[in-house]
């Protein structure tokens, strides 16, 4: 390809991209429209609050649709997101500590997913116990490091949790984590005991990002000594 060719073939291809940009900007509006009446009130910094539910709504609406084969609505609520994040931060409120940052908590983002499958599928949605989806998982990064965590409702949503707030085992910038559920349909009341324990068989306080022992001291202590244990053995 001569130097002409080439010049020529990238001015097509910035106008492709900005006409690209036009459209899914434009159908950001007309989400931004749709968001509005499903954002909660807020006395102050009303654009901010729904800026950030669009980001939230876009986020989980890309999982949503992330596994349907050729699907453009993935491709528009993933970038719907990235939108939605770049307005946000020119008008996000300060806080104590700068702008506050857009994020979403396990309940809310699980809340959330109920809420807009049912919009998407009302004559689809089957209740869903906690206990079905009580677990603990283990996210382990390319260094071997670990982080174990528990949740109530479906891990991907942790994981996604954890990737968008740059927690768990991504809060030291690692970029590729395999993640696995270590126990399933746990009983809600022993979530906790069962967290120590695997946060001390995985010694992941010491080797990993969990910063405490969790809350069972007993259950931390002996899945610690099974570590030392099979440590030694090796």
């Amino acid at each position: 390809m001569g130097l002409r060719s080439f010049i020529d073939n990238w001015k097509i291809k910035r106008v492709e991209r900005a006409i690209e940009r036009k459209r899914l900007n434009d159908l950001f509006e007309k989400f931004l429209i749709e968001t509005q009446p499903l954002t909660p009130k807020a006395s102050k910094h009303p654009e901010a609050a729904l800026l950030r539910h669009a980001w939230k709504r876009a986020s989980i609406l890309s999982y949503l649709f992330k596994d349907i084969p050729n699907s453009e609505k993935g491709y528009l609520f993933s970038n719907f997101a990235k939108i939605a994040a770049t307005r946000y931060s020119r008008v996000a409120p300060e806080g104590a500590y700068g702008k506050i940052p857009l994020k979403i908590t396990q309940d809310a983002a699980w809340k959330l997913f109920e809420k807009e499958k049912e919009l998407l599928f009302p004559q689809k949605m089957v209740p869903v116990r906690s206990r079905e989806l009580a677990c603990i998982y283990l996210g382990v990064d390319d260094h071997g490091r670990y982080y174990v965590g528990q949740t109530l409702g479906a891990p991907e949503f942790r994981w996604v949790q954890h990737r968008a707030g740059n927690t768990g085992p991504f809060k030291k910038g690692a970029e590729y984590v395999e993640w696995k559920v270590l126990e399933r349909n746990v009983d809600p009341s022993d979530l906790s005991r069962k967290e120590s324990y695997y946060i001390g068989l995985y010694n992941s306080v010491t080797n990993g990002y969990n910063d405490t022992r969790g809350n069972d001291l007993a259950a931390y202590e002996k899945g610690l000594s099974e570590n030392r244990t099979k440590t030694a053995e090796l």
